[in-house]
């Protein structure tokens, strides 16, 4: 029976469909399902959310009833949480398919889970697989297509680097979890500890996990990265990772969507990147690289010894030199456009001004100079402007701004324009029309896909002469418009790529796309491309190049200039201060004033960006944006010790210094919290990038004249937020110096901020917590959006007075 026989909302024509459906149902679960009636539950599913709500209710349903029989080995079944058809899963953002349709996107999840799986895995573990991919698809179209195009390639290719795994017991433990980790979705996430087993998925966004193997091999998987665990190795579909190999692990073997990689006791790189290139680096000992050409055929074996290196796709191959930079020995987030603006450019081109600089530039094809413009016809043939001299991107990052105009668009065909990095400087006239551009490059387009379509922003690489483009399109941008000013901006630093393109006179108006391309050509021209038809004015040129390091926000050997602000307070002043706060406050457990060139590693412990610098403790980075970010965890300095304050009373103070931009709307807080947990949150909410659980005391000065600059808090649950009290308190908008206490006795929180030039400007508030919160570790909290300062820090303990 039908658990619809008795639904009266259902009309006739929706109960000959669901009866339909009921029958398809019934032969997928009995696994003879034929392809035709997969498509058909494909197309049913796709239409309608209620028939995915029935959908999930029936593979539930059947699911508690097999295992009701015995049917199902619980070793082998795959734990399921519960999939909300309302709730996006928090985190997903940073892996959003879609590239595809909705449709087209269900389709394929559909298709991958039933057709690839449910033949080769036990019928628990693809059910509830089936049931993980269903609830994917109320996320929604997002806008970052390079995830859309990785995960969409895993699913076309996954029957080649993902056999069917019918032994899924463990075969491997998390051994290490980086502090900034975030799961692209929260609830495939693994405990420190954890037993990992064959078939199981791990999918990062960002941080790294280290596996260690029965057979002792050490790995670490670098995100973004979606990485399937074999007992012996993994199929790599995207991302990095680096593995240490010894005798005993001999054969320890890494799939890529183009290939494999087979160890014979080593150490090695492999990442695979967002055009299907694969990259393997050999640091010690021997592995061999097997390829998989263009047909699907396994090609020749490629033996690589210590210092060795092979990138290749489909097509082609590249030997290289190994390149430890790739693999976890420097941070690859995404580089931040706008982060050139306080650099000198290398070359400067005002071509209102002045005519181009000839000996800087070489020209292919129709450019010239024109009435205070440059320009670049289309005439059968693309036109290009190349930098006589390289610029290499693996030396420092490379930002390229043009401010181009398309000033004539021919009806019949798109207007395009496009910057070049890793380029050589020789184009293929003779190239098919998909393949022409320059013989090697990554190449950052804007254009059309027709005359009468909206604008499209597009990536691609040509790693070869003889290869075609892999490209990545994104839309999301009004059509291209003749006499409209574009501002175009494109940043590389060797591995990542970042392209903006905005209105020139309403920057508001923009779009930026993110991807990475392992590709390293052997020629690093700077090359702008017009388009085959019609005519683009080219206004102005910059070229920066970073060579001192990468301009990531927060990587060592290029942060900001910090701004110098009031002279500090004389520490003398400060002892007293904080003597006055402390008096007969106890016995003294930790006095830090930070003198060392490194914290005690037995005293603290650290979450994310926590740094001494000249005789102070740094929470957080420079921060050029000068606003906040609300997807990012708060750095803490943490006490490596746990304390109970109803075992005794505690007092804690210090000094606390903001950054010049704490006035900037959100820009600056600081908190202390005690009873708490050494981790962060995880979720889409601000509360979640402070700890899990604890009490907060936290002082806000941006809110200077509002009534909630002091606040207090108290975090029973990782998902559970309560304020208990928010006080204003006046400050000088001048001053960043403050000194601090905290008092916490197991049932009351009592917070003091004191101004520290200005003993007039204090405030204290207190109230009383949650008595559950029993004991904890005690945390000093950062900020989003700027750094802080902290100094001083003493930490008291009171024990209550035993009666006689």
């Amino acid at each position: 029976m039908s658990a619809d026989d008795h639904n009266p909302t259902l009309r006739d024509h929706d109960r000959a469909r669901r009866a339909r459906l009921d029958d398809l149902l019934e032969r997928l679960c009995d696994q003879l399902a034929t392809d035709d009636e997969l498509a058909e539950i494909n197309t049913i599913l796709g239409r309608d959310k209620s028939d995915r709500e029935y959908y999930l209710r029936y593979i539930s349903l059947h699911s508690s009833l097999q295992r009701g029989v015995g049917i199902f080995d619980d070793d082998a079944a795959t734990t399921c949480v519960t999939c909300s058809p309302e709730m996006p899963t928090a985190g997903h953002a940073a892996w959003a398919p879609s590239a595809a349709s909705g449709a087209d996107r269900q389709s394929r999840s559909f298709s991958r889970f039933n057709k690839s799986t449910i033949w080769g895995i036990a019928a628990a573990a693809t059910l509830l697989a089936v049931l993980l991919g269903v609830a994917t698809w109320w996320h929604g179209p997002a806008d970052q297509a390079r995830d859309a195009m990785s995960l969409n390639r895993a699913d076309a290719e996954v029957a080649q680097t993902a056999p069917a795994i019918a032994d899924r017991s463990p075969v491997a433990r998390v051994t290490q979890l980086s502090a900034n980790i975030v799961w692209w979705n929260p609830n495939e996430s693994i405990a420190l500890m954890s037993r990992v087993r064959a078939g199981q998925p791990l999918r990062l966004s960002r941080g790294e996990i280290r596996l260690t193997y029965d057979s002792g091999v050490e790995m670490r998987l670098l995100a973004p990265a979606d990485f399937v665990v074999h007992a012996e190795g993994g199929s790599l579909r995207r991302g990095g990772l680096r593995a240490v190999v010894p005798e005993q692990g001999r054969g320890f073997t890494i799939e890529t969507p183009n290939g494999k990689v087979v160890d014979f006791g080593t150490e090695f790189g492999v990442a695979v990147d967002d055009f299907g290139v694969s990259e393997v680096s050999v640091f010690q000992g021997i592995v061999d690289t097997f390829r998989i050409s263009g047909t699907g055929d396994a090609t020749q074996t490629i033996r690589l010894t210590k210092g060795e290196a092979l990138q290749w796709n489909r097509e082609t191959f590249i030997r290289l030199k190994a390149d430890p930079l790739r693999f976890g020995e420097r941070d690859l987030n995404f580089p931040i456009n706008g982060e050139f603006d306080a650099a000198q450019p290398v070359l400067d081109e005002d071509l209102e001004h002045r005519r181009l600089d000839a000996s800087q530039w070489r020209q292919l094809g129709d450019v010239r100079d024109a009435d205070g413009t440059l320009e670049m016809r289309g005439s059968g043939e693309l036109p290009y402007l190349v930098t006589a001299r390289e610029f290499a991107p693996t030396d420092g990052p490379i930002t390229v701004v043009c401010d181009i105009r398309f000033t004539e668009i021919d009806p019949d065909q798109p207007p395009s324009f496009a910057v070049l990095t890793r380029s050589a400087d020789e184009r293929d006239v003779d190239a098919p029309e998909d393949w022409r551009t320059m013989h090697t490059c990554v190449r950052c387009s804007f254009k059309s896909l027709d005359a009468s379509s909206t604008g499209v922003v597009e990536a691609a690489t040509k790693l070869d002469r003889s290869c075609p483009l892999s490209n990545i399109l994104w839309r999301g941008f009004d059509r291209l418009e003749a006499g409209v000013a574009y501002r175009l901006v494109m940043t590389d630093d060797g591995v990542n790529v970042s392209f903006t393109v905005s209105l020139r006179d309403d920057p508001s108006i923009n779009k930026t796309i993110t991807c990475r391309s392992l590709f390293r050509g052997k020629e690093n021209f700077i090359a702008l491309e017009g388009p085959s038809a019609g005519t683009v004015a080219v206004d102005r040129i910059q070229i920066f190049h970073n060579t001192r390091g990468s301009m990531t926000a927060g990587e060592e050997g290029d942060e900001p200039t910090e701004q110098q602000h009031a002279p500090p307070v004389a520490q003398d002043t400060l002892n007293e201060l904080l003597d006055t706060l402390a008096s007969a406050a106890g016995t003294l457990m930790i006095r830090d004033d930070f003198d060392s060139d490194v914290l005690d590693p037995s005293v603290w412990a650290t979450l994310d960006d926590v740094t001494i610098i000249d005789g102070r403790v740094r929470l957080g980075s420079p921060n050029r944006e000068e606003h906040i970010n609300t997807w990012t965890n708060r750095p803490y300095l943490l006490t490596k010790k746990s304390y109970a304050p109803a075992e005794g009373t505690l007092t804690i103070v210090g000094t606390v210094e903001f950054a010049d931009n704490f006035l900037n709307e959100y820009g600056g807080s600081f908190a202390v919290m005690t009873r708490a947990d050494n981790r962060h949150g995880s979720g889409p909410g601000w509360e979640y990038s402070i700890l899990r659980f604890g009490v907060r005391a936290n002082f806000w000065p941006a809110a200077w004249g509002q009534e909630h600059s002091l606040e207090i808090h108290e975090k029973p649950s990782p998902s559970t937020l309560s304020l208990l009290l928010a006080e204003g308190l006046e400050i000088n908008p001048e001053m960043r110096q403050y000194v601090f206490k905290v008092v916490d006795d197991g049932e009351r929180v009592t917070l003091t901020i004191q101004d520290a030039a200005d003993a007039t400007i204090v405030k204290t508030v207190s109230a009383p917590t949650n008595p559950a919160l029993r004991s904890g570790f005690i945390g000093f909290e950062g900020c989003w959006g700027c750094p802080l300062w902290l100094d001083n820090v003493r930490i008291y303990r009171t024990r209550p007075t035993t009666r006689k």
